[in-house]
């Protein structure tokens, strides 16, 4: 979705009654940090992606919709269930 008065995007906007400015929220790519995740991180906490956030702070994240994934032996897991507190790791990992 286009901002108003740029030419940048997001892919969550609201404007707040009385405010001159749109609030809105970009998932982002981040070098080195973003991307594909391995068998080598299994146990650590990984970021699956970034947001720049302008004028509203996320609180809560909740899943929805299906996950692709592909395990250690290169099976390619797709639209898998998942639930909340349950990593796609973990789910892969049980498989």
């Amino acid at each position: 979705m286009e901002l108003s008065g740029s030419r940048g995007t997001a892919h969550f906007i609201k404007k707040w009654e009385g405010d001159t400015n749109q609030a809105y929220l970009k998932m982002v790519d981040v070098k080195k940090v973003t991307g594909a995740t391995s068998i080598t991180q299994s146990g650590e906490w990984v970021v699956l992606f970034a947001i720049e956030c302008r004028g509203l702070e996320p609180v809560s994240w909740m899943p929805k919709g299906d996950f692709n994934a592909r395990t250690a032996a290169g099976t390619v897991l797709i639209s898998f269930p998942h639930s909340r507190g349950t990593s796609i790791y973990t789910v892969a990992a049980r498989l």
